[in-house]
């Protein structure tokens, strides 16, 4: 039976963000845990912890990145680009027993993701990862308290509560300490790799009951195309309220949703994860700068120092 040490320990706090590989693993390890490793030491390492199913690994085989097919075939240099590309790897997460290890130590486990992505998902599982990392490093230099919950637990969930609503990539709690006053803050985070139609967003935003935040790909078009569709939805809204309002009888005062212009805020994936929430200048669907948190208030927060996240 492998003896945990505290680099295994770092490991499990690398993976317990999301699925990664080797490269990645090596490089938070260096980064952030000042510990070096050999690759071949570090694949010793995790094939031990496998073997005693502290971790969980899959095969991959690397998708042809931005390579183009012509009709007559490959040229000479496209085909050896091909064969480099093809080469597998493997991604690494957490098992039953290394979250066990990380709960003992603080982490709680509904903010813990451990599964390994299908084959059509590891791009956008590696952005889910990416943010869940910048909210951490961001919670770890404020000292703000966090809830998240990613989409496999928010399923399990809603399956024990029989729950129909839409779930989101993300479903983020943030704690903030004004001065002697809280504020607690709930989003829906919905990551976006250029998957879904803008109409579908639209339909699930509607939806919830909560305030969504769309993290989008580093594509102008793509979020061109997503404010043109909910500035669309706006005016339907409008109307429909209008509708709403005028069949009403007597003075009835009924509640109403959020609505769909307070309800949405944009950004790209890259902003996020370089500032986090309290300083990511977020996008309006009228295309305008928008902040989570007020700069007059962000400057009241008191900076609580490191929690206990570090990746």
């Amino acid at each position: 039976m492998v003896i945990i040490t505290e680099r295994d320990v770092n490991i499990f706090k690398i993976l317990s963000s999301g699925a990664t590989d080797l490269a990645d693993i090596k490089k938070m390890l260096r980064d952030i845990y000042k510990t070096d490793v050999s690759p071949n030491a570090l694949q010793k390492r995790l094939s031990l912890l496998k073997k005693d199913d502290y971790i969980q690994s899959r095969v991959y085989a690397k998708k042809n990145d931005g390579l183009h097919v012509r009709k007559e075939g490959y040229g000479k240099e496209e085909s050896e680009k091909a064969m480099r590309s093809n080469v597998p790897f493997a991604l690494y997460a957490l098992t039953v027993l290394s979250i066990a290890v990380l709960v003992e130590r603080g982490y709680d486990h509904n903010w813990i993701r451990a599964c390994l992505p299908g084959p059509p998902f590891i791009k956008h599982d590696e952005m889910v990862r990416e943010v869940v990392r910048a909210i951490k490093k961001e919670a770890a230099r404020v000292g703000y308290s966090f809830g998240l919950v990613d989409e496999l637990n928010l399923k399990r969930m809603a399956s024990k509560y029989k729950s129909r609503e839409n779930l989101p990539d993300l479903l983020v709690r943030l704690t903030l300490d004004i001065g002697s006053e809280q504020i607690v803050k709930r989003y829906n985070l919905e990551i976006d790799n250029n998957t879904i139609s803008p109409s579908y967003m639209v339909d699930k935003v509607l939806k919830s009951k909560r305030r969504t935040i769309i993290i989008c790909n580093d594509s102008k078009t793509r979020m061109e195309s997503f404010l043109r569709a909910f500035k669309s939805a706006v005016k339907d809204e409008v109307k429909r309220n209008f509708i709403k309002r005028k069949q009403r009888k007597g003075n009835v005062q009924a509640d109403e949703d959020i609505p769909l212009t307070h309800k949405v805020v944009f950004t790209y994936i890259k902003e996020f994860c370089s500032r986090g929430f309290l300083q990511t200048n977020f996008i309006s669907i009228d295309g305008e700068p928008v902040y989570i948190v007020p700069p007059e208030i962000n400057k009241k927060i008191i900076i609580r120092g490191r929690g206990i996240y570090d990746t």
